[in-house]
């Protein structure tokens, strides 16, 4: 006789802050098996995740990542799992005792981010544009830096609330959404209104070098390399934090990068675009090349670096292709 499946205590649609918060955050399994298969996957995911610490795994744990930040939002969609709750219980918004829904508000965000850095940077004004890093206190690669433009503060406030809320997609809210406040730390780098994007692009790359957070040791996927002078400076970024180690590096193996670069391309949805060269700039000089250091792909699954040069023989060059040819008469 066929025994009826009995339904699950805990799906998507019934999980509440509560439950989530013993599940997924802490780590608890005593409600486990009474979990529907996408929760019990949920918290298989998260538990890998929270298992990292040097380094992700390059193979399975992007997918993890965005597994769990689409659940997540699911979750919120079905509007059990209230995203107000998440904030202010989430440590970020002020101390958890007596909050209340009118007091979850921007200023006390940016207020608990301010008395974040002031333990690791000596910084007196953060709506300045420069670096932040966040980083977990524990998991070295649950780590991410990132230039803000216009303003620390202002950015960095924006990548929590959004986090939280459901609306990025970017792998460092999927770390917030399943931590609390006091996981974290926060160091900045701040510099002046009016300094030029190749300033914050060097000293980016420069703490991207000295926390180690390329992937998989962290959630940065790209270095930024746009001049001889970013250039210049990333070898001496390089020479300074010694990276990467020697014990790390190995001659070129042209076998293994041909195997990679055949993982990437054999996706049909993503294959990896044909090299060409960069736009000249509209003002620039003929002092010397442009060079571009980014991810091949903003999310592949393997570091592939692609390097892209424009010298002045291929300035002159374009220049004599697009000359008109002279009228016959």
């Amino acid at each position: 006789m066929a025994t009826s499946h009995k339904p699950s205590r805990f799906n998507l649609k019934t999980l509440d802050y509560y439950k989530f918060r013993k599940l997924v955050i802490d780590g608890n399994r005593d409600d486990f098996n009474q979990c529907s298969e996408e929760i019990q996957k949920l918290c298989n995911d998260v538990q890998m995740l929270s298992s990292r610490n040097i380094h992700f795994d390059e193979k399975e744990d992007k997918e993890r990542l965005q597994y769990v930040y689409n659940t997540y939002k699911e979750m919120l969609t079905a509007k059990r799992l209230d995203p107000m709750d998440v904030k202010l219980k989430s440590g970020w918004w002020g101390e958890q005792k007596g909050m209340s829904v009118g007091r979850a508000k921007m200023a006390n965000l940016r207020s608990r981010i301010v008395d974040k850095v002031s333990k690791t940077t000596n910084a007196d004004n953060l709506d300045v544009p420069g670096i932040f890093v966040i980083k977990h206190k524990t998991k070295a690669c649950w780590q991410l830096v990132e230039v803000a433009p216009s303003s620390v503060l202002s950015q960095c406030s924006s990548r929590i609330k959004t986090a939280f809320e459901g609306s990025s997609e970017d792998h460092l809210s999927t770390l917030i959404a399943i931590s609390t406040c006091t996981d974290w730390t926060i160091k900045v780098r701040t510099a002046i209104p009016g300094d030029p994007l190749s300033l914050l692009s060097i000293i980016q790359n420069d703490c991207i070098l000295q926390e180690d957070s390329l992937w998989p040791n962290g959630l940065n996927t790209r270095l930024t390399i746009q001049s001889e002078l970013e250039l210049k400076e990333f070898r001496k970024s390089a020479q300074r934090y010694n990276w990467p180690s020697k014990k790390d590096v190995g001659p070129l193996d042209i076998q293994e990068l041909r195997r990679s670069l055949l993982v990437i391309t054999s996706d049909p949805d993503e294959n990896e675009r044909p090299i060409t060269p960069p736009t000249e700039p509209a003002n620039s000089d003929d002092s010397g090349g442009t060079f571009v250091i980014s991810s091949s792909k903003s999310d592949s699954s393997t570091k592939t670096y692609v390097v892209k040069s424009q010298q002045k023989s291929d300035k002159a060059d374009s220049k004599k292709r697009a000359s008109p040819r002279p009228k016959k008469f």
